[in-house]
């Protein structure tokens, strides 16, 4: 993958919303806050892989408790960014960065 060859190459990926959903193990998440936008049955959610974990973006008081229960019913681990928080990566370690509660979930690794 292009993307994946420029990162070893020193390379920045940034992405917000969508472009942070994209860079996670899948684009799952995005049918738990609006599953009637998927009007096109798409049923291979892979994304990039860039991380291991899934990125849940826009979480607010309004929909965590959604993202919690949708993130108690798979296996994988479920990051869920505010709009003021962003994930870091260097050098293989991820944190998040940004102002507010982290939600994590189905992990016990340290952001």
């Amino acid at each position: 993958m292009a993307i994946r060859k420029f990162l070893d190459r020193g390379g920045i990926y940034v992405g917000a919303s969508a472009g942070s959903l994209i860079a996670g193990l899948n684009i799952e998440p995005a049918g738990w806050q609006h599953p009637e936008r998927n009007t096109d049955n798409l049923k291979d959610l892979t994304a990039m892989k860039l991380v291991p974990f899934v990125i849940s973006t826009h979480t607010d008081d309004k929909n965590i408790d959604l993202i919690r229960s949708c993130a108690s019913k798979v296996s994988y681990p479920v990051v869920a960014l505010t709009d003021k928080q962003a994930i870091l990566v260097e050098n293989g370690k991820q944190r998040i960065v940004g102002v507010g509660k982290k939600h994590i979930f189905n992990t016990k690794e340290k952001f």
